[in-house]
């Protein structure tokens, strides 16, 4: 029933809870006392922002729980004697509402001052060692980004190249190092550890290519001779398709036997200047003359192979049609109607069509497929 006053066997077990509890107590005040994560709070104004307001909490807990625990203490103390010596009135009144008079002259149960001492204590470690967590993890990661952009630009300098990357990612290490010396807790090393990375692939990239720059300029000119033959066959393919076949459709133009030679952009001088560079030791402008180089090779050999594939494709369909009549033909033939009358005009008819010169390909695709037909209609009847 609320309100009433505890037992002798309830008082007992209320002082030895107070008495276990203050005991807990003090080992925790003491723990918090003498940890490294409280040690780094209790200086709040060398820091700023943040971590001053998280280290100026913790470090205002620490100092009002030393002043709320003597008067705990006292209490608590108070309650034993007044228990040993059987005066049940003063255990009561020291086990309620007033049983604890703070040092701001407040007043409260033992049992409520216990928890909310404990419940500070919890409050002090956690922004204790959140701040702790920020040093041990942002500090050791900006040295780390900072060790390894000094190897980055130990690297550049042996290459002899002026990396852009590095100068922006050393300035925004040392600003973030500087602030989180004073407000670790605001600091996210991952934008420097990223400008650091992207520095160090750069000029890995660099070192790569120099290494293999020599095999890179032979493969650039077996790629050059490639799309020279390329060229030529989709050349020659227009030749052959406008001799051989009637008014062709959907020729390419020809790119011409020079197209590699000439032209702001001409691939056959444009690979002699990085050649040069190169062996004048000018590799940098040679590597990066060189990238830009592949991509316009690339796009002229897109331009040479849908040449090629469009001036060969009239002969193609030509040849195609040849070998779908020859098929057809036999077909004929395995029915025992290689001699029919019919069959053997149509065939005619296709076969002048294709084999005449210029074959008009439209018109023996027609026959072509008259023949088909009627080869079909044949072997359907029988």
């Amino acid at each position: 029933m609320t309100g009433v006053p505890p037992g002798p066997s309830d008082a007992k077990q209320a002082v030895a809870a107070l008495s276990a509890g203050l005991t807990r107590l003090a080992e925790q005040l003491f723990q918090l006392d003498t940890s490294p994560e409280l040690a780094l709070a209790r200086e709040p104004d060398r820091l700023t922002g943040r971590s001053a307001a998280v280290a100026r909490e913790a470090s205002d807990l620490a100092a009002s729980l030393w002043q709320r625990y003597p008067a705990l203490k006292e209490a608590v103390a108070g309650l034993e004697s007044a228990l040993a010596a059987g005066d049940r009135a003063e255990v009561d009144r020291r086990l309620g509402p007033r049983g604890v008079t703070l040092p701001d002259g407040s007043a409260a149960r033992p049992a409520a001052v216990l928890a909310d001492l404990e419940g500070d204590v919890n409050k002090a470690r956690a922004a204790a060692d959140r701040l702790a967590r920020a040093w041990r993890d942002v500090v050791p990661r900006l040295d780390g980004a900072a060790a390894a952009l000094a190897a980055v630009a130990a690297e550049a300098a042996a290459l002899g190249v002026d990396e852009p990357e590095l100068p922006s990612a050393q300035g925004l290490v040392r600003e973030l190092s500087a602030l989180a010396a004073t407000d670790p807790l605001t600091v996210d090393p991952g934008p420097a550890e990223q400008a650091v990375e992207r520095a160090r692939r750069r000029v890995g990239t660099l070192a790569s290519r120099r290494a293999t720059l020599t095999a890179d300029l032979q493969a650039a000119s077996a790629i050059l001779q490639e799309l020279d033959r390329l060229i030529r066959d989709g050349n020659d393919a227009h030749a052959l398709a406008t001799a051989r076949i009637a008014s062709p459709a959907g020729l390419a133009p020809p790119l011409g036997p020079d197209a590699l030679e000439r032209g702001p952009q001409a691939l056959g001088p444009w690979l002699a200047r990085l050649e040069s560079q190169a062996e004048a030791g000018s590799w940098v402008a040679a590597v990066t003359g060189l990238e830009g180089w592949r991509q316009a090779s690339a796009r002229r050999r897109a331009d040479a192979e849908r040449v090629l594939a469009a001036n060969r494709a009239p002969v193609a369909r030509r040849n195609d049609l040849r070998g779908l009549l020859d098929a057809y033909r036999a077909k004929a033939a395995a029915q025992g109607r290689a001699e029919d009358p019919e069959l053997t005009r149509l065939y005619g008819l296709a076969r002048d069509t294709l084999y005449g010169g210029p074959c008009d390909v439209e018109a023996a695709g027609e026959r072509v497929q008259e023949y088909l037909a009627a080869v079909n209609r044949a072997g359907s009847v029988r």
